[in-house]
């Protein structure tokens, strides 16, 4: 079976389901895009907070920083010594009726969340 698409080109996965979230990570491989990491769990086993730090984690275990690097991607730009490092964006989208998807990115590597929200619209025939 072939997985929808969204506007921004992620995959959606076929068996999400209502009450649950479904986290992946692609990396960008010369062209091709390589799925990495793809977990479903029950949505009540881990907030909104958590869920935002985890894939922002998922990108720090993949990513080349090292622990200064890190940290300093948790500062503000309130100051200059040490200055802010800003690691990835951060989007929300709707790529399918009743979807909302969570999204982390860098230059390499994609991370994202998708659950549904609006279980009345979410793929109806």
């Amino acid at each position: 079976m072939e997985e929808r698409k969204d506007m921004s080109g992620f995959r959606i996965c076929e068996t999400l389901c209502s009450k649950e979230k479904c986290f992946r990570l692609i990396e960008y491989d010369d062209g091709d895009m390589v799925e990495i990491f793809h977990e479903h769990v029950r949505e009540h086993r881990i907030n909104k907070d958590n869920t935002f730090v985890f894939l922002k984690t998922l990108l720090f275990k993949h990513s080349s920083f090292g622990d200064k690097e890190i940290f300093r991607t948790f500062l503000n730009s309130k100051g200059k010594k040490p200055e802010a490092i800003d690691f990835c964006t951060n989007y929300s989208e709707y790529p399918e009726p009743g979807v909302l998807r969570t999204y982390l990115s860098t230059s390499h590597f994609s991370a994202w969340v998708d659950e549904i929200v609006c279980p009345s619209d979410f793929r109806v025939q």
